[in-house]
C-alpha cells in the first residue's frame, strides 16, 4: 500500500471516529434531557407499543427496515445526511433517557452488540456524506470517483444494520 492510499485509510477511519464522537455526545445530550413525567411516559410507552406490536405480529424486519431507512438516509451529501442522522440521535437518545436506566443512556452504544453495530454503520455513513459534501464542494474529484467506495460502503452498512438487527431482536425477544 503506498503511503498516499495510506493516508487515504487513516484519514477515513478517523472521519469514522469522530462521527461515532458525535453521534455519541448528541446521543447522551438527548438522553440527559429532563423530560415532563406525562412527555416521558408518552414516549417511552409509543415505543413499547410498537415493540410489542412487532413481538405480535412476529416482525422481525421492524428493527432492520427502520435502522436501514435511517441508515440509508445518513448517506445524502450536503448536510442533510448529518441533519438526519444527528436528528436521529438526538430522537433515540430521547427515547432511551425516558426509560431511566439507572445508567447513562449513551453507554448502550458501547455496551451492546447492536448498539456498537448501529454506531459504527451510522458513523460511516455520516462520515460518507461528509466526503461526498467535500468532493462536491471542492469540485476535487469527480463524483465518479466516490461511486466505487460509497457503494462498498452501503453494503457495509447495510449488512451492520442486517446482523445488528438480528442481535437486538433476539435480545428483545422478538425473534428472528
Amino acid at each position: 500500500m503506498n503511503n498516499q492510499r495510506k493516508k487515504h485509510v487513516r484519514t477515513r477511519f478517523l472521519n469514522v471516529l469522530l462521527f461515532m464522537g458525535i453521534f455519541t455526545c448528541v446521543f447522551a445530550v438527548a438522553s440527559s434531557v429532563e423530560l415532563l413525567p406525562e412527555e416521558r411516559e408518552q414516549l417511552t410507552d409509543e415505543i413499547t407499543q410498537k415493540l410489542e406490536t412487532a413481538k405480535t405480529n412476529s416482525d422481525s424486519s421492524f428493527i432492520f427496515l427502520n435502522n436501514a431507512v435511517l441508515g440509508l438516509m445518513m448517506f445524502i451529501p450536503m448536510g442533510v445526511g448529518l441533519l438526519l442522522g444527528f436528528g436521529s440521535a438526538f430522537a433515540t437518545g430521547l427515547i432511551v433517557g425516558g426509560f431511566e436506566l439507572g445508567f447513562p443512556a449513551f453507554l448502550l452504544l458501547y455496551l451492546t452488540p447492536f448498539g456498537f453495530m448501529e454506531l459504527v454503520a451510522y458513523s460511516l455513513a455520516l462520515s460518507r456524506s461528509f466526503t461526498l459534501t467535500v468532493v462536491l464542494i471542492k469540485r476535487r474529484n469527480t463524483i465518479k470517483a466516490e461511486l466505487k467506495p460509497t457503494l462498498i460502503e452501503l453494503g457495509l452498512v447495510i449488512s451492520l444494520l442486517f446482523f445488528a438487527g438480528i442481535i437486538e431482536n433476539i435480545m428483545l425477544g422478538i425473534g428472528v
